[in-house]
C-alpha cells in the first residue's frame, strides 16, 4: 500500500512539474496569470463605509477623510480586525472629539488650510493621538520631520518592541520584524525613509536601512505618528496576492498583516487615557466566547487523493467530539489523471460525513491545476453538457470557472440530502482573478483557497474584488495556516503543529489545518496527538460556523459608557441570534449583569446570545 501510494504521489508531482514548466512563459502558476482585474473591482468603499460606519461620540477611533481621493478601506480593515470601535467621517470637528484620529493617504497632497491646521493642533496639544497616513512631506508643524526619502528598494520593517506603547503587544519576533519584499525581487512597495528634525521627533520603527519608518512627535499632551509607508500596501496588498514575495514560506508563522491590528490596539489603549479621560475601553474579541484559540480542521478529496483513511478519521474525530469541514471533488468524467470518482460509493460516504455532523464543501469538478486559465462560463452548466477532462500535462479541456463552482455545489447538495454547501477550496489553492465574483454568483458564503503564507494573515477577511485593492466582495476568505504537505510540520511533528496553533491564537486568528484523509504512516496518530494536546481554551469549529461568527462580529456596534468611577454600561447592537460575542475590557470586573445571558471573568465579558437589536450590560469594576 505504501509503495503504491508513493508511486502515485511521485507521478502527480512529475505531472504537476510538467504543467508549471509548460506555463513558464506566460507566468501561469498557482496564483494565476497576472491578469488585469475586471472593471467592477475598481472604485471606492468610502460611500459604504460612511453609511455603515458613521462616526458617533463613543470614544472610538475616527478615520478622517479630508479630501475626496483619500480611501478608508485599509484603516477600516485593521480596526475591524482589532475589534476597536471606529467610524469614518469627513467632518473634522466631529473627528477630533475622539481620542485617536487616523488620516489615510491620498493621491495628491492634502494641504490642510489654516483653520484645519489649528483644529488638528489643538486636538493633539489637548491630549489626542493623530496618525498621519499623508505623504510625509506635508504638515511639518505636526510631524517634526526634517526630510524624507521615497524609494522602492527597502525590504523589511522593524517595529521596536519597547520603543512605543503601540508595540507593547508584539511579543513574537515575527510580529516585530516584517518582510516587505524578497531580496530576489527587483522592486518592492514605495516607502519613505523619514528624517526627524533634531529635538522635535524620534523614530520608533525602522527599515532595514536603519532609516526611520515611523516617527513619533510629542506635541503638548498628545502625540503625532507619521508612517513612512502606505497602510494599503501592508494590509491590502498581501491578501490580494500582489505583494512582492514577502512571505517567509509555507508552514511558518507569517503574521505581517495581523501585526497592525496589535499596533492600533496599543495606540488606542494609550490614547484613551489622554486628555484626562478615565483609561477605560472595550474591544470586540476576534475569538468566540472565552476561547483562547480556534481550530478549523479540514479534509480534502481531490486530484490523486486517497480516501482509504476517511473512516478512521471520522471515528477518531467522533471520539474527540470534533467536527471537520470536508472539501470534496465531484469528478464524474474519466480521464488520464487519478481521483476518487463521484459515484455511488462517494455519495454514501458524503451522507455519512454529513450525518456525523461534519460539513461538506466544494473542491471543484475537474480539479485541474489550471483553474485560473479557464473561461468564465455561463453558470448554467449541467452534468449533461459539462464534460471537463484533464490531459497528462494537467490542462483542463471543456472546463469553465462557473462550471467548476456552481455545478460542484449543486451536486454536493443533492448527494448530501440537501445539506448546505457554503464553502469552496480551489484545486491546488489556485486564485483566479474572478474567483470572488464566481463564488458570489454560485451562492457561496466563504472560501479557503489562500495559504496564510501568501496572504500574510490568519484572520478571516472579505475577499478583494478581482484581486485589486479597492473594493470588497461579500465572500469571506479563511486563509489556510497549515497543510499536511508542508514539511516538516504539516502533520509529522505534532508539537510543531501545536506551536504554530499557539502563535496563530495569539493574534486571534483561525487555525485552518488541512489533512488529506489517507493512510499515510503516522497521520492518524499525529491527528490524535494534536487533538489530545490542544491548548486549554482552544475550540474546534467548522468553517461555516466560523464564518457565521465573523459575519455577526462585523455587524456588531458597541459603546462603553462610564457610570462613575466604579461602574460602566456596555451597549451592544448586533444581529439577533448572534452567539458568543465577547469583549475584552481595559480592567477586570467583579460583576456583570444584563437581561441577556451574560458571563464575565477577569477582563472578558461574553454575551451568550443576542436576543434584541440593542442590549445593555452593566459592569462593576474591581
Amino acid at each position: 500500500m505504501t509503495r503504491r501510494w508513493l508511486c502515485v504521489v511521485g507521478g502527480l508531482l512529475l505531472l504537476y512539474g510538467l504543467y508549471l514548466w509548460t506555463n513558464r512563459k506566460t507566468g501561469a502558476a498557482l496564483w494565476g496569470p497576472r491578469e488585469t482585474p475586471p472593471a467592477e473591482a475598481f472604485g471606492s468603499e468610502n460611500p459604504r463605509l460612511l453609511e455603515e460606519r458613521p462616526l458617533r461620540d463613543d470614544g472610538g477611533v475616527a478615520v478622517l477623510l479630508l479630501r475626496p481621493d483619500q480611501e478608508a478601506l485599509a484603516a477600516a480593515r485593521v480596526l475591524e480586525a482589532a475589534g476597536l470601535p471606529f467610524g469614518v467621517t469627513k467632518d473634522l470637528s466631529a473627528a477630533v472629539r475622539h481620542p485617536l484620529v487616523f488620516i489615510p493617504s491620498g493621491d495628491r497632497s492634502i494641504r490642510p488650510d489654516a483653520q484645519e491646521k489649528k483644529v488638528l493642533r489643538d486636538f493633539v496639544e489637548g491630549g489626542g493621538t493623530l496618525v498621519l497616513q499623508t505623504p510625509p512631506d506635508l504638515m511639518r508643524e505636526f510631524t517634526g520631520l526634517h526630510s524624507e526619502k521615497p524609494r522602492r528598494s527597502r525590504r523589511a520593517l522593524s517595529l521596536q518592541a519597547f520603543g512605543d506603547e503601540g508595540f507593547a503587544l508584539l511579543d513574537a519576533a515575527e510580529l516585530r520584524d516584517l518582510p516587505l519584499a524578497s531580496p530576489a525581487t527587483r522592486q518592492g512597495i514605495w516607502t519613505h525613509g523619514l528624517v526627524p528634525a533634531s529635538g522635535l521627533a524620534q523614530g520608533v520603527a525602522s527599515f532595514e536601512t536603519r532609516e526611520a519608518a515611523i516617527v513619533r512627535r510629542k506635541l503638548g499632551l498628545g502625540r503625532v505618528y507619521t508612517l513612512g509607508f502606505d497602510l494599503r500596501d501592508l494590509v491590502l496588498r498581501p491578501p490580494s496576492g500582489r505583494h512582492f514575495d514577502a512571505s517567509r514560506g509555507k508552514g511558518r508563522f507569517d503574521p505581517s498583516v495581523d501585526a497592525w491590528t496589535l499596533v492600533f490596539r496599543g495606540w488606542y489603549a494609550a490614547a484613551v487615557g489622554g486628555r484626562g479621560r478615565p483609561a477605560r475601553w472595550a474591544r470586540l474579541r476576534g475569538l468566540p466566547g472565552d476561547a483562547s484559540g480556534l481550530l478549523a480542521l479540514t479534509h480534502a478529496v481531490g486530484w490523486g487523493a486517497s480516501i482509504d483513511g476517511a473512516e478512521e478519521f471520522l471515528a477518531l474525530e467522533q471520539k474527540r467530539g470534533v467536527r471537520a469541514t470536508w472539501f470534496v471533488q465531484t469528478k464524474y468524467v474519466t480521464d488520464v489523471l487519478p481521483a476518487p470518482m463521484f459515484d455511488a460509493g462517494m455519495r454514501r460516504l458524503l451522507r455519512k460525513i454529513s450525518a456525523s455532523g461534519h460539513e461538506i464543501a466544494s473542491h471543484s469538478v475537474a480539479h485541474g491545476p489550471d483553474l485560473s486559465a479557464l473561461s468564465l462560463g455561463t453558470g448554467e452548466e449541467s452534468m449533461k453538457d459539462y464534460r471537463p477532462r484533464l490531459d497528462a500535462r494537467g490542462r483542463t479541456h471543456g472546463g469553465t470557472l462557473l462550471g467548476e463552482l456552481c455545478l460542484s455545489r449543486g451536486l454536493l447538495r443533492e448527494a448530501a440530502d440537501d445539506a448546505p454547501v457554503k464553502g469552496f477550496r480551489a484545486p491546488f489553492l489556485s486564485f483566479p482573478v474572478r474567483l470572488d465574483a464566481g463564488l458570489a454568483r454560485c451562492g457561496y458564503a466563504w472560501d479557503s483557497s489562500v495559504n496564510a503564507a501568501w496572504a500574510l494573515t490568519y484572520r478571516p477577511y472579505r475577499m478583494l474584488r478581482g484581486r485589486a485593492m479597492e473594493r470588497e466582495s461579500s465572500v469571506r476568505e479563511f486563509p489556510m495556516a497549515l497543510e499536511d504537505e508542508d514539511a516538516p510540520s504539516g502533520f509529522s511533528a505534532p508539537e510543531k503543529v501545536l506551536a504554530l496553533l499557539r502563535s496563530v491564537s495569539s493574534v486571534e486568528g483561525t487555525f485552518v489545518w488541512l489533512l488529506h484523509p489517507d493512510r499515510s504512516p503516522g497521520k492518524a496518530a499525529a491527528l490524535e496527538k494534536v487533538l489530545a494536546g490542544l491548548p486549554r481554551g482552544t475550540r474546534t469549529t467548522t468553517l461555516s460556523e466560523a464564518a457565521a461568527f465573523e459575519e455577526a462580529r462585523a455587524a456588531t456596534r458597541f459603546t462603553l459608557e462610564e457610570d462613575g468611577p466604579a461602574a460602566a454600561t456596555l451597549r451592544v447592537a448586533a444581529p439577533a441570534g448572534s452567539r458568543g460575542l465577547s469583549f475584552e475590557l481595559s480592567a477586570p470586573v467583579r460583576a456583570c449583569s444584563s437581561k441577556l445571558p451574560v458571563r464575565c471573568a477577569g477582563r472578558v465579558v461574553v454575551l451568550e446570545e443576542i436576543r434584541e437589536e440593542e442590549s445593555r450590560v452593566r459592569l462593576n469594576w474591581k
